[in-house]
């Protein structure tokens, strides 16, 4: 199953280190909590629920000051201290 959005933004910055990749985030998401490879290959529309999910779960993480994107031009994100 996978987790809303609203379930991953509050363990994101805990989950990462000095820096993490979207990609880096989702794996350990995936990892954290325990989604199958099925439920990470499932599509909502054209994309990849869990994807969309995570993609979503950084944005509030972003919008609520709990995660910073220190280059803009990069997709990577520190927990904000």
């Amino acid at each position: 199953m996978i987790p809303h959005r609203n379930e991953m933004a509050p363990v994101i910055p805990s989950l990462i280190g000095a820096t993490a990749s979207s990609e880096a985030i989702r794996e350990a998401l995936a990892d954290h909590f325990d989604v199958t490879s099925a439920d990470r290959a499932g599509m909502r529309g054209k994309h990849k629920a869990f994807d969309n999910e995570v993609a979503f779960a950084i944005v509030k993480c972003l919008r609520e000051g709990t995660l910073v994107k220190p280059d803009p031009r990069k997709f990577e994100y520190r927990a904000a201290h």
